[in-house]
Formats: structure tokens, C-alpha cells, sequence
């Protein structure tokens, strides 16, 4: 590995504003095409331990269905989907339909009940979204199928990481393909075609989240704040690119959608919003919208912004240049 010196550009803050505030604190968000808002939260009272999923419409109606466990990761299941799929505490994977969040007496459409430990990530692929992806402490990736009824439905158990794994993602290119990083440093990337992991690396800090720059490049984002850029032809032979963008564990990772210097937003447990081209070793943009651990990030379908969540009970808006 090799640290990429920060270029002496200007670095500027992004204005921000808080959009909406919750009931509790807030560990993931995700935004669907036609301005539909999902934020799952969860809540540690005393000896009381439960979450929920808050889908906040349009209109600005909010919507909300309590879950017995905290809510650790929430996607929607396709862009113009009508579900999302929510990570939880107890281990659960469990896909619901917006319309029932709110609803008296809901069930989920699906509930995956195999993780022996908290699931604490899910993942949706791109190309075939009834097929969806999870991690948890149990050190496994697990994937689902949505086709396989209300319960079970595991199509694939990945085991490999000796460690908590922290986050998967799916290929954008390939259905077969996904990656996940974890407490024990590694990124792996998985062929379900194959038997095992097909590229794995190991570093000395835990890596938190992951994303796909593109079918060949993979983004790790550290406990030590830094970025690490993955170029999967190289990845064998332990090279990657590690670029400081924040001060302490970076939590959620996303490349910046039609940008051509290929830019990344990043949120982490200093509380603030980066936006830079790691691999350029460029920092260019920051924010500060949230007074505690920023744990969600996601684009606005609009691509004018980002919605940033935390545990100060508030998703921000975050406006890009």
C-alpha cells in the first residue's frame, strides 16, 4: 500500500440543512427516484433495545413501523421499487412493502432468519434485484433470494473473514460478483460461480464500508479515517491507494454519479462529510451537518445533493456544487 499525498487545493465547505428530525438515532438512509425517504434508526433506553423504519413520503408525510431490535442498514430493492430491505440487530434480514410501514398489524414480504449474530449490512444487486446480500458478526456474507418464501431463503453462505464483516456490495456489472470488507482488515471479492473468494487483501485497520467505483476498482473506507482505493488486477499482489479524508472510522462510502473526476462522498464518527478523489489524493469538499456519528449517506435522486443521517437523530441535506 501506498499513502497518496493531499494536493494543496482549496478545500470548501458544502452548506447543509437539517431536513428531517427522529425519533431516534439514525444508522442508515436511502432515497428512491421519485423523492420517497427511508431511514432506519435504532434506540438503547435502559434496559429498553428496540428501532424502526421511518419512510418519509414526498408530500412530506411520515410514516413509521416499530421493529423489536435496532435497524442497522436499509435499501430499496430496485430504483423504482416499492420495498426496501432492512439489516437488524436480532440477525433478521427482512424486505417491506412502503405502503405496509405505518400500516396496523404489517408483516414484512420476506424475513431471512439464518445469521447466527447481527446482521449489519445489506446489499442489493444492480442487475437482478430480487437478489439481495448481507453481513454480520457472525463472519459470513449471506445471500438471499426473494423468490424463496416468507422465511430462510439463503441461497449462498460466504465464509472466509475471521472477523465481523462490516459491509457488502454487489458488482455493477456482474450479477455473480460482490465484495465485503470486515473487522479483520480484509476485502474480499466473491464469484458465486467460483468456490471461495476469488481476490481478497488484508490491512491492519478494520474497514467499516465498500463500494464499486467501477467492475474493476472496489473503495474501503478504515477505522483510521483513510480511503482505500482497490484495483482488482492488482489486488493479489496486496496494492492499493490510502488517502486520508477524515479524522477518525469512516462509515459509509459513495461514488458521486456523473461526476468526471470521478468524486467520492464519505461520512464518518468525526461528524463530518467529505467529498474527494482519493485515488488523485484530492480533498475538495467538506461539511459538518451533524453533531454526532454520521452512520448513513445517499444520493438525491436529483444527484443536487446528498442526505446524510446520525445519531444526533437528524438527516441533513448536504448541497453539491
Amino acid at each position: 500500500a501506498h499513502a497518496s499525498d493531499k494536493m494543496n487545493v482549496d478545500v470548501t465547505e458544502l452548506a447543509f440543512s437539517t431536513t428531517y428530525t427522529l425519533p431516534a438515532p439514525v444508522d442508515g438512509v436511502a432515497a428512491r427516484s421519485d423523492g420517497t425517504v427511508v431511514v432506519a434508526t435504532s434506540r438503547v433506553f435502559g434496559n429498553e433495545w428496540d428501532g424502526g423504519l421511518t419512510a418519509i413520503l414526498p408530500s412530506g408525510t411520515q410514516k413509521m413501523c416499530h421493529m423489536p431490535c435496532g435497524c442497522t442498514d436499509v435499501a430499496f430493492v430496485g430504483k423504482e421499487s416499492n420495498a426496501v430491505v432492512v439489516s437488524c440487530d436480532d440477525g433478521n434480514v427482512i424486505v417491506v412493502s412502503i405502503t405496509s410501514i405505518g400500516a396496523e398489524g404489517w408483516r414484512p414480504l420476506s424475513l431471512f432468519a439464518e445469521h447466527e449474530h447481527i446482521a449489519t449490512a445489506v446489499g442489493v444487486c444492480p442487475s437482478a434485484p430480487e437478489t439481495l446480500a448481507s453481513a454480520s458478526f457472525d463472519h459470513t456474507v449471506k445471500v438471499w433470494s426473494m423468490g424463496s418464501g416468507d422465511e430462510g431463503g439463503c441461497t449462498t453462505s460466504l465464509t472466509g473473514h475471521c472477523a465481523t464483516v462490516w459491509d457488502v456490495e454487489y458488482s455493477p456489472s456482474d450479477a455473480n460478483v460482490l465484495a465485503s470488507c470486515a473487522q479483520d482488515g480484509g476485502v474480499r471479492v466473491w464469484d458465486q460461480r467460483k468456490v471461495g473468494c476469488t481476490s481478497s487483501v488484508e490491512e491492519e485497520s478494520a474497514l467499516f464500508c465498500l463500494t464499486w467505483k467501477d467492475e474493476n476498482t472496489i473503495l474501503a473506507g478504515s477505522e483510521n479515517g483513510t480511503i482505500h482505493t482497490y484495483d482488482l488486477r492488482k489486488i493479489d499482489k496486496g496494492e492499493f491507494v490510502k488517502f486520508q479524508a477524515h479524522t477518525d472510522s469512516v462509515r459509509r462510502i459513495s461514488v458521486l454519479a456523473g461526476e468526471k473526476d470521478s468524486l467520492v462522498a464519505s461520512v464518518g464518527d468525526d461528524c463530518f462529510l467529505a467529498v474527494s478523489s482519493p485515488d488523485a489524493g484530492i480533498l475538495k469538499h467538506k461539511s459538518k451537518p451533524h453533531t454526532d456519528y454520521v452512520r448513513g449517506l445517499c444520493a438525491l435522486p436529483d444527484k443536487s445533493g446528498l442526505l446524510t443521517a446520525s445519531w444526533d437523530k437528524t438527516v441533513a441535506t448536504v448541497k453539491l456544487p
